[in-house]
């Protein structure tokens, strides 16, 4: 089903570029669809909502990250596409017992995988001289994706989603997990490093990424579930959209006449007023947890199917 739904979302993002496509071209289309299964399969080692898990698999396979690889060759989507279910080796682990040492030892070794995985794509790449992602270092502008993904694309996820990633985060804080963290920075230092043993920086964000698409997934179960004592949660998503609304329209102004600012502080924005609206049904004591899905997935899938498109049509 949800293999279905996300080919669907993959015709309507790839769309404008389908008709003209060459063989290898649908690579990248393909590994947007078995990127989001991934991070799907993935995220239900924490989430229990399923519209959750569906979101998260769609902020990864389909954000500003994977079809930044648009840029590169097609060949290359396929390093995204399989992270997220080499992770699932370490997410779903079996025969331990949860947090003895052993069971800590035996889920380090299987997050390394993805690593290897990587590593041993690119020594097979060097092998026959075919370099499918350049091996630059990735410079300071590249992070300002992180806030404006539309402006610099390769980096990060879309509008709303990051709303939702900030009460992911927090979620995640209070958990006080700290075995995806260690995983997460490792690839970060090996991103922002020189290339090691011929893999380009840029890949290693693939880790960090599906974190964050994960985080996602946990923002939106909370605002979906969050009920009248949970107001910190709701206040957080609110205070979040309206400070990036705010920074945004500035840097709009600022950076005049560009309009990609303004167009991220419209939909920063909208991901206040979605806050809003979920804010006074869960302080109004009312569950309406359907009503509450739909606008999620009304206001996320808007903003997901405008950005991917825009992306598509400027990396093609």
């Amino acid at each position: 089903m949800a293999a279905v739904l996300y080919g669907v979302l993959a015709i309507a993002v790839f769309l404008p570029v389908l008709g003209h496509a060459q063989r290898l071209e649908y690579l990248p289309v393909i590994a947007s669809v078995v990127g989001a299964a991934g991070t799907l399969v993935l995220s239900r080692r924490w989430i229990a909502a399923w519209p959750a898990s569906f979101l998260a698999g769609a902020v990864y396979g389909f954000g500003p990250f994977a079809l930044g690889f648009l840029r590169f060759h097609p060949a290359a989507s396929l390093v995204p596409a399989l992270v997220p279910w080499l992770f699932c080796l370490a997410a779903f682990r079996h025969g331990r017992r949860r947090g003895s040492l052993r069971d800590g030892l035996y889920a380090g070794v299987l997050a390394i995988v993805p690593f290897a995985f990587v590593i041993a794509f690119f020594q097979c790449c060097a092998a026959m001289r075919f370099w499918p992602v350049p091996a630059d270092r990735l410079g300071a502008q590249t992070w300002a994706g992180l806030l404006v993904p539309q402006a610099v694309p390769g980096v990060g996820v879309h509008h709303v989603p990051l709303v939702l990633l900030v009460v992911g985060l927090a979620v995640h804080a209070l958990a006080r997990r700290a075995g995806p963290l260690v995983v997460v920075a490792v690839s970060l230092v090996l991103a922002m490093s020189p290339p090691v043993l011929q893999v380009s920086p840029v890949v290693w964000l693939a880790i960090p990424t599906v974190y964050a698409a994960v985080l996602v997934g946990v923002g939106a179960q909370t605002l979906a579930w969050a009920g009248r004592a949970d107001g910190g949660a709701l206040g957080l998503a609110l205070g979040a959209a309206g400070v990036l609304a705010a920074v945004t329209g500035v840097l709009g102004l600022r950076f005049s006449p560009s309009s990609v600012y303004f167009d991220a502080a419209r939909l920063y924005g909208l991901a206040a007023v979605m806050s809003a609206a979920i804010l006074f049904i869960g302080r109004s004591g009312a569950r309406w947890h359907g009503l509450r899905w739909a606008i999620l997935m009304v206001v996320l899938g808007l903003d997901l199917i405008l950005g991917a498109r825009l992306l598509v049509s400027q990396m093609r």
